[in-house]
């Protein structure tokens, strides 16, 4: 089934869900609420595209040395609305509908879309909406309404996934292990081993407090200490 959802991307992380002002992602093919129009439920076409030409005198025709989308691209949606359980319900749906629809632009909503037997969605980030429900008092009366069309006005991209580049070459220690450890040094101070006298009074270790006296030069290390990996 073709998945459309209203919803809200955080930034900061990329991942698409709930909105802060709005709530709960809303989900525009339910089944149950909304229903996409088959088989014309969405059209998505795309903005029409500047080519920006430099030519010069001497020579003959232009070369392309931009391409941009100047124009933001406009989705179109057509659904059903309904059959709700009773004239209370489809308000309730409809006024939720609208909160998403009429906000304000400050906090930017997403449309989640993927079009059925997909294996991955895309998202449009939205910069307005318009909406056209039927005053049809017929439609009200049986609690459903069809088609409601929705506009979207979005971006000229649709964006993927979060996509986390790798190195080619492969870190030691962070992408592979280092092999085989080998403790270099842990010191609780129960004694003064593993530091050797170079000038001056020898410390002294109690209470694994080591003490080191004045004008007393020490060499830290022991040959008998094994081999330390290095990456």
């Amino acid at each position: 089934m073709t998945t459309l959802k209203l919803g809200w991307t955080n930034p900061l992380t990329d991942q698409f869900g709930a909105h802060p002002t709005f709530g709960p992602v809303l989900d525009l093919n339910d089944g149950t609420s909304f229903s996409l129009v088959s088989p014309d439920g969405l059209e998505l076409p795309l903005p029409p595209r500047t080519l920006v030409a430099a030519g010069n005198i001497r020579t003959q025709g232009e070369r392309v040395t931009r391409a941009i989308y100047r124009h933001n691209r406009t989705a179109a949606a057509r659904l059903i609305l309904g059959p709700s359980a009773s004239g209370s319900a489809l308000t309730a749906t409809i006024r939720g509908l609208l909160d998403w629809l009429g906000g304000p632009p400050s906090i930017p909503i997403t449309l989640q879309y993927q079009p059925f037997n997909d294996t991955a969605p895309v998202y449009l980030d939205v910069v307005g909406c318009a909406h056209e429900i039927p005053a049809d008092e017929e439609m009200w009366l049986r609690l459903q309404m069809e088609p409601i069309e929705i506009v979207f006005l979005a971006r000229p991209g649709l964006r993927g996934d979060r996509i986390t580049l790798d190195n080619l070459v492969t870190n030691p220690g962070f992408e592979a292990p280092s092999g085989p450890s080998v403790q270099v040094f842990g010191d609780s101070f129960a004694n003064a081993n593993a530091y050797a006298l170079q000038a001056g009074s020898a410390p002294s270790v109690a209470a694994n407090v080591l003490t080191v006296p004045n004008g007393t030069r020490l060499a830290f290390g022991s040959p008998a200490w094994g081999a330390v990996n290095g990456w």
